[in-house]
């Protein structure tokens, strides 16, 4: 018989929880780089590992939303698209 493994156990556990919640959310991840390549990261408080600067979002709002959103609530900053 064969078994799952623990990454197809853990996906099953998660694809359960996310059918019952009551709203749909997506995770929003946002590659910020300046001139010279470099990237933006976070030092969250809640990992432990730097992380790209993000957060989850309703599912609901428009794909360019979700990071202006993400990005406004966790800066403190508004949304600024620039660069070419």
């Amino acid at each position: 018989m064969a078994t799952m493994s623990d990454d197809e156990e853990r996906f099953a556990y998660l694809a359960e929880g996310n059918a019952r919640q009551a709203r749909k959310r997506v995770a929003v991840d946002l590659l910020i780089r300046d001139e010279d390549g470099h990237v933006l990261l976070v030092d969250p408080t809640y990992k432990e590992f730097w992380d790209l600067p993000g957060g989850w979002r309703r599912a609901t709002n428009p794909l360019g939303r979700r990071g202006s959103v993400s990005w406004s609530r966790n800066s403190g900053s508004p949304w600024s698209r620039g660069g070419s």
